[in-house]
């Protein structure tokens, strides 16, 4: 009997630890959206940022431009890092192709400075599509948070 409470006990401790790390939020904290980009891939985080949020840099590990066997090509990039706390949300803003056909994609996030979070690194993976529709014919390359990574010719000829 002494070992059930014993274990019946932990068990609370254990769940009411867990409960603690999660975002403190309920259905009304967000609104759907699409950030800053008319066509959104569906990892894309739509919750809007609440007035007076929190931005932060991520750290870009990876991104690798994936060009689809189709015609029109299409092209995604994909980007893993990390962010500073899991309650972080990625906000990515995809410029349109500038005059040396540079494709620019920004990657930040943010965060509800009301919400208590734990204070650990977070694993972040995202897929973006490249908007291409009304772009010439060319050679382009693709640029994340300042680094190139990765060219690609459009349409594909």
């Amino acid at each position: 009997m002494k070992r059930f409470l014993t274990m019946l006990i932990f068990a609370a401790f254990a769940t009411s630890l867990l409960a603690a790390c999660g975002p403190a939020s309920s259905p009304d904290d967000s609104v759907e959206h699409n950030v800053d980009e008319p066509q959104q891939p569906a990892e894309q985080d739509d919750t809007m940022p609440p007035v007076g949020a929190v931005y932060s840099n991520v750290t870009v590990g990876n991104a690798d431009v994936l060009i689809m066997e189709s015609y029109p090509i299409q092209v995604a990039v994909n980007v893993s890092g990390t962010k500073a706390t899991p309650c972080e949300h990625i906000r990515v803003r995809v410029a349109p192709p500038d005059e040396n056909n540079q494709i620019h994609i920004n990657l930040d996030s943010w965060a509800n400075p009301d919400l208590d979070c734990i204070q650990v690194l977070a694993e972040f993976e995202q897929r973006i599509s490249l908007p291409l529709e009304d772009v010439a014919d060319g050679d382009y390359t693709v640029w994340v948070n300042g680094e190139q990574v990765g060219a690609f010719t459009y349409p594909g000829g």
